[in-house]
């Protein structure tokens, strides 16, 4: 389910990041922090960042 701990993480996972940072992120959105669009989107972000993209 789309903003459950188990989920967070997976995806966290897929893009190699940090599940605390990637909640983190996402509690800036809430409540609209639990949908999956956002949830991908921010990881993407976070990742892109991380490599020096943005």
């Amino acid at each position: 389910m789309p903003g459950s701990p188990a989920h967070i993480k997976k995806v966290a996972g897929e893009f190699q990041l940090d599940p605390i940072e990637l909640c983190k992120e996402l509690f800036k959105y809430k409540p609209i922090g639990t949908q999956e669009d956002l949830i991908i989107e921010s990881a993407l972000t976070m990742k892109a960042q991380q490599q020096g993209a943005l």
